[in-house]
Formats: C-alpha cells, sequence, structure tokens
C-alpha cells in the first residue's frame, strides 16, 4: 500500500545525494519513477505504490508529485517532516539523516535507490526526461498530449512485461499490486 513515510524517506534519499543537497522536482519524480520500475524488476513490486502515471516530461509517480507540490491533504505532516522546499523553489531534506533513519526503507529497497542513483544521479532532469521518453527504456509511457489529456494511467502489467518479466507472471504480479491498492481504497474509505 501507498505510504507516505516510505516516499517521503525516498526523497529525502535522493534530494541528499544531489551536489548542494537540493534537487530539481522533475528529476526527483523521474528517479522515484525508476527506483519504483527497478524495484518491480527485481522483486515484483514497487516501493511506493504509489499511483504511476505518463505525463508530458514522462512517467512520475503521482501522489508523489502532488505532495511535493504542497498538495499533501493528510500527509502534509509526514512529508512536512522530511521535505522542504529551498530558496531555489527546489526540493531538500529538511534535516541531515543517516541510514537508520530510514526506517521505512528496506534492506532490499535501499539498494535499488543506491543502484538508481548510481546509474541516474548524475543525470539531469532533461536528460532523464529525454531518456524516460525513449521507447527503449521506458515503453510503457505514452504521450498524454498526442491523446488531448494531461496524462495516462500506467498498467502495472505493462512495466513488468518491460522489464522483462513473461506474460503470467506479470498478470499475477500486477493483480497483487492493484489488490494492494484496493484495499487501501476501501480502508480509507472506512
Amino acid at each position: 500500500m501507498f505510504n507516505p513515510n516510505t516516499v517521503a524517506q525516498m526523497a529525502a534519499f535522493f534530494a541528499a545525494r544531489e551536489p548542494g543537497g537540493e534537487i530539481n522536482r522533475m528529476k526527483l519524480m523521474k528517479l522515484m519513477y525508476l527506483a519504483d520500475r527497478e524495484f518491480m524488476r527485481r522483486h515484483g513490486g514497487p516501493i511506493s505504490y504509489d499511483n504511476m502515471v505518463s505525463m508530458p516530461n514522462g512517467p512520475v509517480p503521482l501522489r508523489t508529485l502532488h505532495l511535493s507540490y504542497g498538495r499533501t491533504g493528510k500527509y502534509g505532516e509526514i512529508w512536512n517532516k522530511w521535505m522542504v522546499k529551498s530558496a531555489r523553489n527546489e526540493l531538500a531534506p529538511k534535516r541531515k539523516f543517516r541510514r537508520g533513519d530510514l526506517d521505512y526503507i528496506s534492506v532490499a529497497e535501499f539498494e535499488v535507490l543506491n543502484d538508481v542513483w548510481q546509474k541516474f544521479g548524475a543525470m539531469t532532469q532533461w536528460e532523464l526526461r529525454d531518456y524516460t521518453h525513449d521507447s527503449k527504456n521506458c515503453p510503457e509511457w505514452q504521450d498524454p498530449v498526442k491523446a488531448g489529456v494531461n496524462s495516462i494511467p500506467i498498467d502495472e502489467e505493462i512495466v513488468l512485461r518491460a522489464v522483462g518479466m513473461n506474460k503470467r507472471a506479470a498478470r499475477a504480479c500486477a493483480e497483487e499490486i492493484e489488490s494492494a491498492k484496493y484495499m487501501e481504497r476501501y480502508f480509507a474509505r472506512s
């Protein structure tokens, strides 16, 4: 299920590694998307359980994007415990932290975050945008502008297939992800 503690700690992890300790919002969203995508490749499910969508600048975790803009709702206190807007309107960790402080990030998740940073951390937001627009890298991204909309939901089964899972396994994993999201929606209404 979506956990605001997890996504806030993921954001803090990536922002803290950026030179100067501040990260561009688009770059952060691309890194978080790529981390979820890589975790799906390795483990069959995402880290964040966020709603992934194709937007004009590429795929993003939608709820996390809203949190980064201050549309925090009931999760505001959690997001604001970890992240702040910098003077340059970028995002920065609210405080210094150690690995042990990231208590909502498992060892396997931390390994993926590190690997994603090693592979993509030196790229700019525009390079990451171009990378995620390339169908060789992220075939699940669809241009919403061509469809005349602001965003298009990304189906987890398509992502799982894109990262190398066979059709049967991808369908089973996608059903588990959707089941977890359904349970979250169900309990949110209760």
